[in-house]
């Protein structure tokens, strides 16, 4: 595999390493899961690697190639061999929007990842190959645990009552920011709003406490007694957002003036521990 190097200088890329807390945090956020498995947009690794999009296509293509070419002979072999199964196991074929467009990128499993990063031999990849290899395991591991634990809170009344009466609460607030700050966004033209919910629901995960991979509901993998700390969360927020919108506040200062209030509520209850 031929090396793809940009035309930063090696004194640029030095002062543009990322801190392996920032890789983390870009990186668990992108990650998918397919069926039991992690796997990362290639679109991500352009700013990790420092890499152009369009290059890291065509590594991962030339690839597919040798993948196919592989395949074809195993074929002639054992006629059960499937070109896109196979494929499949390091490279999904997937888009990503930007500015209203569909653009080309692949999904890399963990041995997808692993293929291309060798050909990432520039100073960034070097430095940055193995920590992203041990997300990977990180997340291979997230995915294991929270199936057991699904599966676990499953067999419990008492969390699935908790999950039940959580869903009124949840309707409730997603209400209260359809009519205080969609419905506004809307009179200002704005049509784009799912990110608003999305804003919420990580604010939520972030005073809860918990990473949740994008395939799983996050009531799904928690206990009765942090259900019940959701539940009063995501009521503070409703009745927060409501107050504000009602005292006259901007839609826009709004998700601020609950962030702080649940930051102020969450330490003064750290406190009384």
């Amino acid at each position: 595999m031929n090396e793809i190097i940009t035309q930063k200088s090696k004194k640029e890329r030095k002062a543009n390493l990322l801190s392996a807390e920032e890789i983390e945090r870009r990186v668990m956020r992108a990650f998918k899961v397919i069926g039991s498995e992690a796997v990362l947009p290639s679109k991500i690794l352009e700013d990790i690697f420092e890499i152009r999009h369009d290059n890291i296509i065509r590594m991962i293509e030339r690839e597919v190639k040798r993948l196919d070419l592989l395949t074809s002979e195993m074929r002639s072999q054992n006629s059960k061999s499937d070109p896109s199964e196979m494929r499949s196991q390091f490279f999904i074929e997937s888009t990503y929007k930007s500015r209203g467009k569909d653009y080309k990128q692949y999904l890399l499993t963990e041995q997808g990842f692993m293929f291309i990063s060798m050909g990432m031999n520039n100073i960034v990849g070097s430095a940055y190959r193995m920590v992203l290899t041990k997300l990977f395991y990180k997340m291979r591991h997230t995915i294991i645990e929270n199936k057991l634990r699904v599966e676990y809170n499953k067999k419990y009344p008492i969390v699935i009552e908790a999950r039940k009466s959580g869903k009124e609460v949840r309707r409730n607030l997603t209400d209260t920011i359809q009519k205080y700050i969609i419905v506004e966004r809307i009179k200002d033209g704005k049509t784009k709003n799912q990110h608003i919910y999305t804003n919420f629901s990580r604010l939520l995960n972030k005073i809860v406490g918990v990473e949740v991979p994008k395939c799983v509901e996050t009531r799904d993998l928690l206990d009765k007694e942090v259900l019940d700390k959701v539940n009063q969360i995501e009521q503070i927020m409703a009745e927060t957002i409501e107050k504000c919108a009602k005292d006259g506040m901007h839609y826009k200062d709004i998700y601020k003036a609950v962030k702080r209030h649940l930051e102020e509520w969450d330490l003064v209850l750290k406190l009384h521990l």
